[in-house]
């Protein structure tokens, strides 16, 4: 959580008064996780209500997530520590408990 705050900092010095309260310019933010955080771009998808972006540190697994309503915009989701992917395990877990497009 301290990623995500002096996110907020970083930003809002760069940024005049943000539009909507965790919201801010899509390039400058991005630009920012990586000048500040050493995060790049590492996951997008599309969303209801716009495009996800996963920011990632490759060394040190530091990750924000934004969603971008629009082509200006991206605003701050959530951020945090150990961004990785799941164990075989864990995958296999879950594919053994169920069929795609199976009802519970």
């Amino acid at each position: 959580m301290r990623i995500l705050a002096a996110l907020f900092a970083c930003l809002v010095s760069v940024v005049p008064a943000a539009a909507e309260g965790t919201c801010f310019p899509w390039e400058e933010t991005l630009v920012t996780a990586y000048r500040e955080f050493g995060q790049v771009p590492t996951a997008l998808a599309v969303a209801d209500g716009g495009v996800i972006i996963v920011t990632v540190n490759p060394e040190t697994k530091a990750w924000t997530m934004f969603i971008q309503p629009d082509a200006e915009t991206v605003c701050i989701l959530g951020a945090g520590e150990y961004w990785a992917p799941p164990s075989q395990a864990v995958i296999d877990n879950v594919i053994a408990k169920g069929t795609p497009g199976e009802d519970s």
